[in-house]
């Protein structure tokens, strides 16, 4: 894939990847994300630029190929436009997110930990155990919200550690 699209337009997006997925828009709009969006945009948050066959089967994966597709082509268009600004760079069979766009999560991929107000990625879709979440998009879900509680307990046991080796027990306790 080429290099991103940087657009200052981009710098003013936001996705929120938690329990009301969103998407913050220039000027401090919100526009709710419906479930499928949600997943795909945080895919590509969290595991960069994709193919698009690759997204059309895992969104949709009892269509056909041209069919997923098609569906695929129609969700970007339609976020794409009620995003307002570049939100998206589709280059030649990929997807990603354009330069600057922001999510929720990046503190945990630029290692350090998750604002404490973030609880779940996606919460309110499949929750564990649901009997209609089955498929590659739930796997993928499920996968991602194990690494992210292990990320998280990570990062809360090294801030415990390097708080007791400063001695502020105070501090450390309630994170124990």
């Amino acid at each position: 894939m080429g290099e991103p699209v940087d657009t200052s337009a981009a710098g003013t997006l936001h996705i929120e990847l938690g329990a009301h997925p969103g998407l913050l828009l220039r000027g401090g709009a919100r526009l709710a994300l419906p479930p499928r969006d949600a997943l795909l945009l945080a895919r590509l948050a969290l595991d960069g630029p994709e193919a698009r066959p690759v997204l059309a089967a895992w969104l949709w994966p009892q269509a056909t190929p041209a069919g997923a597709l098609a569906n695929l082509r129609q969700r970007l268009k339609r976020l794409q436009d009620a995003s307002g600004a570049t939100l998206l760079v589709l280059d030649g069979a990929q997807v990603a997110l354009a330069h600057g766009v922001g999510h929720d999560l990046q503190p945990a991929w630029a290692g350090a930990d998750t604002p404490a107000s973030w609880q779940a990625l996606l919460p309110g879709l499949w929750p564990s155990g649901a009997d209609e979440a089955d498929g590659p998009a739930h796997a993928w879900l499920e996968s991602a919200r194990r690494f992210l509680r292990q990320r998280r307990r990570h990062f809360g046991a090294a801030r415990v550690r390097l708080l007791e080796e400063a001695h502020d027990a105070d501090a450390a306790l309630p994170l124990a």
